[in-house]
Order: C-alpha cells, then structure tokens, then sequence
C-alpha cells in the first residue's frame, strides 16, 4: 500500500504455446516468442517481464506489464467457450433456419373491386407466413436461399362465388457479415432478387348465373400475378453453440406488371396488386 506502487495497475496476460493470437495488429510477434518457450518445461507457466525485451516492450507495452508463458495443452471447457466466441476462421460455414415471416401486400385495388361489386369481406394487406432458409459462404460474404408461402385467404361472393388468394416467393440474397470475426453474433446486411406469385382461384358456390369472371370478360378458374422481386434487407442472428436465433426485415420491390394473367395472358383491366412491401421474420434453426 502506498509508496511507488499507490494508484497503479498491473496488467498481465496469457500465451499459450499453440495459441498465441493477440489480434491482427500483432501477427509478426507471434513467432518472436519461439525463443522463449523453448525454455520453459512442458506442461509449465514462467512469468515474463516484457520491460526487459524492447521488442515486447514496443508491442506490449502500453497493454501489459508481464505476460505468463503456458505450455499446458489442457485448457478446460472456459477456454474453450471463449475461443468459440472469438471463432476467425475463413472456412465454410452454413446455415438452416425456418421461421415466421409477416409481410405487406398492396391489395387495396383488389378489396376495391369486391367492394364496388358489393362484397363487405376483403384480403388482408398484412400476411403471415412459413419461411425456410439456407446459407452458405465463406469469408464473410453469405448467399440466402429462402422461399416461403404465406396463409390461405377466401371471401365469398354474395354466397355465389368463393374467391380463395395463395402466394408464395423463392429468393436468393448475397450477405456480407459485418462481424465476421465474432460466432456468437452476425450482422448481415444483403440484396438480392427472387420470384413471387400470387393466386386467385374461383369457385362457383351455386347456379347464381355467374357467366363472367369477376376480374376478366370470360370467367377463368384461375388468376395468376406473377412478379420479379428485387431484396434489400439485414439479419441479425445470434449463435448459441450449434443453434441460431435469428431476426431480419426487409423490403421486396416489385419491379414487374401489376395485372392478373390468366392462361399466361394479361387481363385488362385488372386490379393492380403488388407483391412488394415491408417484411420481417423470426427464424430458429442450426450452423455447422
């Protein structure tokens, strides 16, 4: 207490014989410390003092004070927890996530046209799906491959007609890890496209004379609105061991014609619906 040593901090650190990672910016001293570890006996901890090198000095010294040399090669489950959170390796790695995924769809043209016919039901503008991913990569830079589809909707037509709306989408997105030296967590910003299809069936409930479709000038079983699908959007997913918790949101612009086909061609005068709009998910699943 007190005298030359009051209010002063000493620092010391570890280096293992086969792990004497220090960060990036002090890779050309690594193999420095060879002549040091020479003398110290197997299975052993010497206590360096690095003010007597001026190489470690100038290396190490604004960070420590002494540095313990181990030659032990039994570390215990600790270490190995917190060398898995400092993982920088540029192998492969790859992921299998399936989730939730609740989007946006501009559908307000199509509620518009049940509701000019005087129908009092319409499709929701906010859909809830099942999605399922796939990514793979090296080095940081990912590519996802998820599809989904999203819940089946119906509404009826004055109890003549049962209009039923399913969509689906298949994507592919490029990611870059922003924090590709840390497994625990990754931050990953991406842009991509993809293809989306929505789809209109019709089904006549009853011999009401229905003799036209309710979109086109000749009744059609069904529609089909096809769409190109440009991806911009981020994840953020947390590794615990081999599982993965993951969140992103999105945006998909749809980039393609807006009316309904049917028989691989156009109908005029269509509702335009858009596949387009805000999106998120929650997904779980597994790296490796």
């Amino acid at each position: 207490k007190g005298g030359a040593f009051a209010d002063k901090v000493l620092t010391i650190a570890i280096i293992y014989e086969d792990d004497r990672n220090m960060g990036h910016e002090k890779d050309t001293l690594e193999q420095y410390f060879d002549k040091y570890f020479e003398d110290v006996p197997q299975n052993s901890m010497v206590l360096l003092d690095i003010s007597k090198d001026s190489v470690l000095q100038k290396g190490y010294g604004s960070d420590f004070n002494y540095i313990f040399l181990n030659t032990y090669t039994d570390r215990g489950e600790v270490y190995e927890y917190l060398d898995y959170l400092n993982y920088d390796d540029p192998t492969e790695r790859f992921k299998l996530t399936g989730g939730v995924i609740f989007q946006n769809f501009a559908v307000d043209e199509l509620n518009q046209t049940f509701k000019d016919a005087g129908n009092s039901e319409s499709f929701e503008e906010s859909q809830i799906g099942i999605e399922f991913m796939m990514i793979g990569g090296a080095d940081g830079v990912y590519s996802g491959l998820s599809g989904g589809w999203y819940k089946t909707q119906e509404i009826n037509l004055t109890n003549t007609s049962k209009y039923t709306l399913d969509n689906f989408y298949i994507k592919d997105v490029l990611y870059f890890d922003v924090t590709k030296n840390t497994n625990w967590i990754d931050l990953m910003p991406g842009f991509g496209f993809g293809y989306a299809q929505m789809k209109l069936r019709t089904q006549e409930n009853s011999t009401g004379g229905v003799n036209q479709g309710f979109l086109g000038e000749l009744k059609n079983t069904v529609y089909v609105n096809p769409a190109f699908i440009i991806d911009a959007s981020g994840i953020v997913d947390i590794n615990i061991g081999p599982v993965t918790i993951g969140y992103s949101a999105g945006y998909n612009f749809d980039v393609s014609d807006k009316r309904w086909r049917t028989d691989n061609e156009l109908v005029e005068d269509t509702p335009e619906t858009s596949l387009g709009g805000f999106y998120q998910t929650g997904r779980v699943g597994f790296n490796f």
